[in-house]
């Protein structure tokens, strides 16, 4: 006697033979759910070769020869791959013998958004017959959909002519979703899903939004780090630049404090004690005939710069040391 999971699986795969084409599966399933993906290769291959979309190989059948990634997670029957425990990281897309067979989206909670056209599982726990119905609004009628007994027998209680409503052990499956099947889920009189359908369109409108926002957050980032090393670049020139300049002006003071002390010391005369002699003869001579005849015969020279020799007692009275240097002359008694 065959077990009751070979019956269910023979069951599911002649359930698909009438609602699936030869067409890329997008399927929505919740967290720590099972799923069934199936295999469109040749029927006379019995080579069966199942990878996720990071290339890592899941299951192979080759023959009476089966090997699995993880045979605690992954099993493979009759080409269908069964996945049991289905994980965030499971999300992707899936590959059997190199051809694109599903693309798959975890879910999470019970309140779920999904886009039209797509198969969406919805799980309940339960270990005796299964009892699904529908409600539209939580005020609305409750509809009975169909009932599961443990011996896989299906009793329907709603005209399904599409066949898109296909029980599961544990599970009920929603094929090409559609608007109208938003509601509420029941499972034995207990919410098992909240489920709100939405256009493809929309869907598609989300994801590029999310990712157009994504690169707007990336390219403001950039954008924002460029700017702030832009700025740090100027602010260290102008650094450099005026440090440089503070360098220079330094310099030049410096060489222009010892240019002038050069030309201080080069142009210190030696000047005669006395009024000035310049101007017409006759100022020169009244100036020479006030000397006293001690001062008349000699004259003395002030150096470093001093103009006027009169400024060496003031100078020495401060105490600073002049050195002065006495020339004698003999003055020309009758000056003119």
């Amino acid at each position: 006697m065959r077990s009751s999971e070979t019956v269910w699986l023979d069951l599911f795969v002649l359930l698909n033979v009438f609602t699936r084409g030869l067409t890329i599966r997008r399927v929505s399933v919740p967290e720590e759910h099972f799923l069934f993906l199936h295999c469109d290769s040749d029927a006379d291959n019995t080579n069966i070769e199942w990878k996720n979309g990071a290339g890592q190989i899941l299951a192979t059948n080759s023959g009476a020869a089966v090997s699995y990634l993880n045979q605690n997670k992954y099993h493979i029957s009759e080409g269908y791959l069964h996945i049991k425990e289905v994980e965030r990281s499971d999300a992707g897309e899936y590959y059997c013998n190199g051809r694109l067979e599903a693309e798959v989206e975890v879910l999470r909670g019970q309140f779920i958004s999904v886009s039209e056209g797509r198969s969406l599982f919805i799980p309940c726990e339960s270990e005796r017959k299964q009892v699904w119905s529908f409600r539209k609004e939580r005020s609305s009628q409750r509809i009975n959909l169909f009932t599961v007994f443990r011996n896989g027998t299906v009793i329907r209680e709603r005209d399904d002519p599409q066949g898109r409503f296909v029980p599961h052990p544990k599970a009920l499956e929603i094929v090409r979703l559609e608007l109208e099947d938003s509601g509420r889920y029941l499972c034995n009189m207990r919410l098992v899903a909240r489920l709100t359908v939405i256009k493809a369109h929309e869907d598609v409108l989300n994801h590029t939004t999310t990712t157009v926002m994504d690169t707007v957050v990336t390219v403001a980032v950039v954008a924002v780090v460029g700017l702030c090393v832009l700025v740090a670049s100027i602010f260290l020139v102008s650094l450099i630049v005026c440090q440089r300049k503070r360098m220079r002006k330094r310099r030049n003071k410096k060489i222009g404090r010892k240019a002038g002390a050069g030309q201080i010391h080069e142009e210190t005369e030696l000047q005669p004690q006395g009024p000035s002699i310049r101007g017409s003869p006759k100022t020169q001579s009244e100036a020479c005939q006030s000397l006293s005849p001690a001062e008349s015969s000699e004259l003395h020279y002030a150096s470093l710069g001093r103009k006027n020799w009169l400024e060496r007692g003031r100078m020495q009275d401060k105490g600073h040391h002049v050195i002065y240097s006495t020339v004698a002359v003999a003055m020309n008694q009758n000056l003119e």
